[in-house]
């Protein structure tokens, strides 16, 4: 963590040939953008507004683009995609890709050169499973208290890690129309090495809240996070409504009441047991969001980056 920090994401890529380097970007250069990109002008415009704007990409004279050492482009997309709002209802959502993966006329891509070997391994993958068992077995050891569950997602999650430049410099894409090229700053929605890289932040952020929520010795009264008070308080279900016994499982999962933390790529999911007296649907919220403050950059006063 503290060395994408320091230097940004460097991704494991095997080296690409001087001359198979210039021969796909004179591919990437006349292929220009897919359909769904170069068929919605506008959209795709605003979209890469966005992005620079918010400091996750640098715009550079297209025309230009074979005189900086290393680059290569992939060609943007826009896909249509499902979200939530504020209040919980699912929108719908138009999000810009970076398609890394498409292979030009030598073979090669971006995706195609990582080294998955040296990735540091995705975790993600099993959070339903462990969160399910968590339940099951806090549902076993307190069968008549409530079980408390919260979800708490990161906006822009892949813009929150930058790119180290020698990995900056191999994610181009391009505006033709505007004769610009735009150098992503930021994790692509489409690098392949981007989940397992955004995991190494969003894992150890998770840890954090875990061990926070469990020390006692922390009062969030006293120590809490930015703009704590807005978040809304706890929600219980009707007391007539009987809580389901607990079905046996074939391991032991040891249960601390204080809570257990997960994450999800983006999405971090915190269940806690309410005892008496505890606190613990309190504390809940406010660890995971002291510890994503933690691990923030402090911002500057009218701070133009999201």
């Amino acid at each position: 963590m503290q060395a994408r920090l320091d230097s940004g994401s460097n991704w494991p890529l095997e080296p690409l040939p001087f001359e198979q380097r210039r021969s796909d970007l004179r591919d990437a250069l006349a292929f220009g953008n897919h359909k769904g990109a170069t068929e919605q002008p506008s959209l795709l415009r605003q979209l890469v507004e966005e992005d620079v704007c918010s400091g996750y990409g640098l715009p550079l004279p297209l025309h230009e683009i074979h005189r900086i050492p290393g680059a290569l482009m992939a060609p943007m997309n826009v896909i249509r995609q499902n979200t939530i709002d504020e209040t919980g209802r699912i929108v719908e959502k138009d999000r810009l890709t970076h398609d890394q993966s498409y292979r030009w006329n030598s073979g090669s891509s971006v995706n195609s050169r990582v080294r998955k070997e040296d990735l540091p391994p995705c975790l993600f993958g099993g959070v339903i499973r462990r969160i399910i068992n968590w339940a099951v077995a806090a549902r076993a050891k307190f069968p008549s208290l409530p079980i408390l569950a919260g979800k708490f997602d990161f906006r822009h999650a892949f813009r929150r890690l930058h790119l180290a430049p020698e990995t900056a410099v191999q994610s181009f894409t391009q505006l033709p129309d505007e004769q610009v090229a735009v150098m992503m700053l930021r994790l692509t929605f489409g690098g392949a090495p981007c989940p397992a890289e955004w995991g190494v932040m969003s894992e150890a952020i998770c840890d954090l809240a875990g061990t926070l929520l469990r020390d006692r010795a922390w009062d969030p009264g006293k120590v809490a996070p930015p703009d704590f008070d807005e978040v809304p308080p706890p929600a219980f279900c009707c007391s007539s409504i009987p809580f389901a016994p607990a079905k046996d499982l074939i391991v032991d999962v040891p249960v601390d009441p204080s809570g257990f933390v997960d994450v999800y790529i983006d999405d971090m999911i915190a269940l806690c047991v309410e005892t008496a007296g505890s606190g613990n649907a309190t504390r809940l919220p406010a660890a995971v969001l002291m510890a994503i403050h933690a691990a923030s950059r402090p911002l500057a006063p009218h701070e133009p980056l999201p």
